[in-house]
């Protein structure tokens, strides 16, 4: 089932600072067990930004389409193949990845931060993703 936010949470999001958006983000990720992105035909999409390539990420698809460039489109993987497999491919690469832009930046930190993050806030709660 794809999740969306609510009119409530719509409505708040915009005032949100970084650090409340990257909570946000982490909170809706674990619980939709998805993370969206962009991609175009031959992979996922990322950006120079002072002199980094960085990859936009959102909690839902409907925050992502409008950063849909062009032959671009959004993308959703599983929260745990991004994790545990892709979050190390983009620190290998040296992308960094910037949580949840919207009206302002999102905060921006490098893959192994976010895996960090990520697999405390999964320990904590004792996540497990069934697969």
């Amino acid at each position: 089932m794809r999740h969306e936010p609510t009119a409530s949470e719509l409505a708040c999001l915009d005032t949100m600072d970084s650090a409340e958006r990257l909570h946000y983000f982490i909170s809706r990720t674990m619980e939709s067990e998805e993370i969206w992105r962009l991609c175009d035909a031959d992979d996922w999409v990322s950006r120079e930004q002072d002199g980094s390539l960085v990859m936009p990420l959102w909690p839902y698809r409907g925050l992502a389409e409008p950063f849909a460039a062009r032959g671009e489109a959004t993308d959703a993987v599983s929260l745990e193949h991004f994790v545990y497999h892709d979050l190390k491919e983009l620190h290998a690469e040296g992308i960094r990845v910037e949580v949840f832009p919207g009206n302002q930046p999102g905060m921006q930190m490098n893959a192994a931060e976010l895996f960090h993050i990520f697999d405390r806030k999964l320990d904590e709660e004792q996540y497990f993703i069934e697969g």
